[in-house]
C-alpha cells in the first residue's frame, strides 16, 4: 500500500487518485523494468528503488505501530481486516451507521483462496473487507441432499430480526449448513390468497 502510494502520486500526483488500489502487477513492473519511476522528480536528488521500499516500509510501520501498538506480537489480522455489512437504508444515515452495521474480524485478502479484498484508498480503514461470497454452495448433483451452503450476514434483511446477522460466524468460519427436510425446525408455507 505504502509503496504504490509513494510511486504513483510522487510521479503523477493525484491525477492517479481514481486508478490507486491494490496494483501488486503494477509495482512488480516498476521493479523490474521501470525503476526510474521511485525516482520522484519533486524531490531533490536521485532516489532508488530500495530508498523508496525502505522509505514505504518505515511508513507502514509508523501506521502499524500508531493504530495496534508498538508490540508486533500483538498485531493481528483481524483488527485491520474487518468484513463490514453495512444497512442499505440505515448505513446512509450518519446516526444509525453504525447501530446497523455487521462487522466480523475475517482472514484472507485480495489474492488468498478465502478471498476478502479491501479498499486500500479508504485511509480510515484500508483493509476492511467491502466484499466478498456472500452467498457459499457446494453441490454434489447425484446427491443433492448432502450440499452445503451457507449465507451472509444471516438469512433476513430485516435489522430488527434475529435472523439478520446469525450466520455471520459460520460464514467466516467455513461451517456449512446442510439444508434438508430432515434438519427443518419449522415450515413456513406462502400460498396466494383464494
Amino acid at each position: 500500500r505504502e509503496f504504490s502510494h509513494l510511486i504513483l502520486f510522487g510521479r503523477f500526483g493525484d491525477a492517479v487518485s481514481d486508478y490507486w488500489d491494490l496494483r501488486p502487477g503494477v509495482m512488480e513492473a516498476v521493479l523490474a523494468e521501470r525503476p526510474d519511476w521511485c525516482d520522484d522528480p519533486k524531490r531533490p536528488g536521485e532516489e532508488s528503488c530500495a530508498s523508496r521500499l525502505t522509505e514505504a516500509l518505515d511508513t507502514a510501520l509508523a501506521r502499524l505501530r500508531r493504530d495496534y501498538g508498538a508490540d508486533m506480537a500483538q498485531w493481528r489480522w483481524g483488527r485491520a481486516h474487518v468484513a463490514v455489512f453495512d444497512n442499505p437504508v440505515f448505513s446512509r444515515i450518519p446516526v444509525l451507521r453504525d447501530w446497523f452495521r455487521i462487522a466480523i474480524p475475517t482472514p484472507g485478502a485480495y489474492d488468498t483462496l478465502n478471498r476478502g479484498p479491501s479498499t486500500i484508498r479508504d485511509d480510515a480503514s484500508p483493509f476492511e473487507q467491502r466484499y466478498g461470497a456472500g452467498l457459499r454452495i457446494i453441490t454434489d448433483l447425484t446427491s443433492p441432499e448432502d450440499s452445503r451452503m451457507i449465507v451472509t450476514p444471516g438469512q433476513s434483511g430485516h435489522p430488527l430480526s434475529p435472523h439478520s446477522g446469525d450466520l455471520l460466524q459460520r460464514w467466516r468460519d467455513f461451517h456449512w449448513l446442510v439444508p434438508g427436510r430432515s434438519s427443518a425446525v419449522s415450515t413456513l408455507i406462502l400460498a396466494p390468497k383464494r
